[in-house]
């Protein structure tokens, strides 16, 4: 992610090289002029993105000061810091290493100038590669000299012939632990390498070829080669189902499943307790006409010939009036008929102080609900309507909260 965000500056920089953005008098608008191809154009350059040229180059970072909590903290900052530095000079360093190795200037008799030579791709340019300076740079000449004193020198020959040279003096505590941290960052940079590929493709066996091809899901291409960073193991590719299956390993870990259990049996109880609900506002009546029942709403008095969606999975779940009126008896006679529980002092101390908290707890709520709503009432119909003083929304019905809770709403005051 840091290389792409860094590539992205970098290509938006060398678009500000290129182009410069001026206002058409006329119209007011803003139109682009190409430096090099001398051409203009009235749409903004794809790779500025939501940006425009003039706010590029005026947003500049403001550095902001770091504080310590502690020397130990601030060196260990410092330690960071240079050696970020040390990487990016040693970086810059061997990538000018490998572009001076590919490119070689020549002199050019007619013109007085270097031309510079790509001795892989054969292509020849007038401009200077990028990144390097003309000293980096070799001539034919200079290059087939720095070869000859390369394998005249024995010191060369021992490095070439033993690519992993022993060193002369003991190692530091700090160049140990620089070594053993890029040792780890490349360990760790190619393992999430290998699962960023893994997660791209997919071995999917061909039963006429009797062999396996590779397919990437992003671009939906197709190859019979196996992806590079992949051929070390058979195991790094796997089959859709395979996959499949290893996700579904990796997903079921101990704390998933528990929430997995959780939920499922939090959704358990919500269903249940949406079906009592359902159950307590339908009712099933028996029409003799049509010899079919009706579902009747007790609340909105709506009937309806089709059963509650949520009530469809059996026939017991909506009862009729004489169900419910059985129900409602069986319950009651069972709350009659129940023993008095003994209360112990903390039982019943508990008890009391829950009964007062409910209540304080009602009062309050009173309280706010007359302070928030106001009843107003509407001078051509003289019906009343009810007023949020808090969101300024306006309802004929009376809030929900206020009519369980028996509160009565004030008027406005003339």
């Amino acid at each position: 992610m840091w290389k792409i965000r860094k590539a992205r500056k970098q290509l938006k920089a060398l678009v500000r090289e290129v182009y410069t953005s001026f206002e058409d008098p006329t119209t007011g608008q803003t139109y682009y002029y190409n430096r090099y191809t001398k051409e203009t154009q009235w749409t903004k350059p794809a790779a500025l993105g939501s940006e425009d040229l003039s706010s590029c180059c005026s947003n500049t970072r403001k550095k902001t000061k770091i504080t310590f909590e502690s020397r130990e903290e601030e060196e260990r900052h410092a330690v960071l810091k240079l050696q970020a530095m040390a990487r990016c000079h040693l970086a810059r360093r061997h990538m000018r290493k490998l572009i001076s190795s590919i490119y070689e200037k020549i002199w050019d008799t007619s013109t007085q100038r270097f031309y510079y030579h790509n001795t892989k791709s054969k292509e020849v340019k007038w401009e200077k590669p990028r990144w390097v300076n003309d000293e980096d740079l070799q001539t034919p000449r200079s290059r087939y000299k720095q070869l000859k004193a390369d394998e005249a020198t024995p010191s060369n020959m021992v490095t070439k012939m033993n690519p992993k040279k022993t060193r002369s003096e003991s190692l530091t505590p700090e160049t140990a632990a620089c070594m053993v941290q890029r040792a780890y960052r490349r360990k760790i940079g190619f393992r999430n390498l290998l699962k960023m590929c893994r997660a791209v493709y997919e071995r999917i066996y061909d039963p006429e070829q009797g062999l396996y091809y590779y397919y990437n899901t992003r671009t939906k291409e197709t190859t019979w080669d196996k992806p590079l960073l992949l051929r070390g193991a058979e195991s790094d590719v796997f089959t859709p189902r395979t996959r499949q299956k290893k996700e579904r390993e990796e997903m079921l870990t101990p704390d998933k499943a528990a929430r997995m259990v959780q939920r499922a049996f939090r959704r358990k109880k919500g269903f249940q307790n949406l079906l009592q609900m359902c159950r307590a506002v339908y009712e099933r009546i028996y029409d003799p006409d049509q010899g079919m029942y009706y579902y009747h709403n007790t609340r909105t008095k709506e009937t309806t010939w089709e059963k509650p969606l949520l009530l469809r999975g059996a026939d017991s779940d909506v009862f009729t009036p004489r169900t419910r009126q059985k129900k409602l008896e069986s319950l009651m006679s069972a709350t009659i008929s129940r023993k008095p529980f003994q209360w112990t002092e903390e039982e019943a101390a508990t008890r009391l102080q829950g009964l007062y908290r409910a209540k304080k707890a009602k009062q309050e709520l009173g309280t706010r609900l007359m302070q928030r709503f106001k009843q107003a009432f509407d001078p051509s119909s003289g019906q009343a309507y009810y007023v949020d003083t808090l969101t300024q929304e306006v309802s004929w019905d009376p809030p929900a909260l206020a009519r369980r809770a028996g509160v009565q709403i004030e008027t406005f005051e003339e």
